[in-house]
């Protein structure tokens, strides 16, 4: 659905593994930074496979492995 509504061919997952999942999760902490508000904090799952050096593409493993 996500695909058909966006128009995009990508999935967001797979999407954000082609971005990294570092620069993604720094993206979200920079909105969290500038709002303060709690629903803007990136989810921990997210944090924990940047911890865990799962970047996506760039590392073979995020979401999906490569």
């Amino acid at each position: 659905a996500w695909k058909i509504f966006v128009g995009m061919g990508l999935s967001p997952f797979r999407f954000m593994d082609q971005i990294g999942l570092d620069v993604i999760y720094d993206i979200e902490m920079s909105y969290y930074k500038k709002s303060g508000l709690e629903d803007d904090k990136p989810p921990q799952a997210l944090k924990d496979m940047v911890d865990k050096g799962n970047l996506g593409q760039k590392t073979q493993k995020g979401f999906y492995t490569y």
